[in-house]
């Protein structure tokens, strides 16, 4: 089975990318299954709900996360595509525990060593040229669709350990710690020993960017 993951910072287009990656697989006549990164069900690593995110972002625990919910995957299944749970479940919120960055930079090779043998995985990840331009776009993006976001968001992001030792106020305590966790990933993200896909600035060109992703993952 080809597992598929999907990673980037917010707004990068991840869960778009994973319907189009589904329906395309599927008009394939492949069997896929996929997993949203804000899925009530989603079975993979931590999961996020609006009571619970802001436990799990203020005071991260390696200890308490489910390694085995990636060697349980299911199998039934072509393709397994995964939202924003290899890398950004995971490491950015150890990140903004104020984690060892070596330490976070192990996780995903802890992850990829508790998969079965039968599971080949494909990372895609969206990186930007200029990451804070990126992110002061999409919360624009997201105010409009649900005034009450960023609120919501500030009011974790506040109190998260990374945000409160460097003192952070305003809209700072979000586009900061955005745009060093898209700064630490370029650090560690090419070496991870996997197949993998790199699009830098996917919006410049959607049709083109799904292009080299449909070829990718067929291969």
């Amino acid at each position: 089975m080809k597992l598929i993951l999907l990673e980037g910072v917010p707004g990068s287009g991840k869960t778009t990318t994973t319907k189009n990656i589904s329906a395309y697989l599927e008009s394939k006549g492949f069997t896929v299954k996929d997993y949203i990164e804000g899925q009530g069900d989603n079975p993979i690593g931590q999961r996020y709900t609006k009571d619970s995110a802001f436990e799990i972002l203020t005071n991260f625990s390696l200890k308490d996360y489910p390694f085995d919910s990636w060697s349980n995957l299911e199998k039934d299944y072509d393709y397994l595509i995964v939202d924003s749970r290899f890398l950004q479940n995971i490491c950015f919120a150890a990140m903004l525990s104020n984690y060892d960055k070596n330490e976070i930079a192990a996780m995903p090779l802890r992850i990829l060593k508790s998969l079965s043998t039968e599971v080949t995985p494909y990372l895609v990840y969206f990186n930007h040229s200029n990451p804070r331009e990126h992110i002061v776009k999409t919360v624009k993006e997201r105010n409009i669709r649900i005034p009450e976001w960023f609120d919501w968001i500030e009011s974790i992001f506040s109190k998260c350990p990374w945000v409160v030792e460097r003192k952070l106020s305003d809209a700072e305590v979000y586009f900061q710690p955005i745009i060093n966790w898209h700064d630490f990933q370029e650090s560690f993200v090419p070496n991870l020993p996997m197949k993998k896909l790199l699009i830098r600035d996917p919006s410049n060109d959607w049709n083109e960017s799904l292009e080299k992703i449909y070829s990718y993952v067929l291969a």
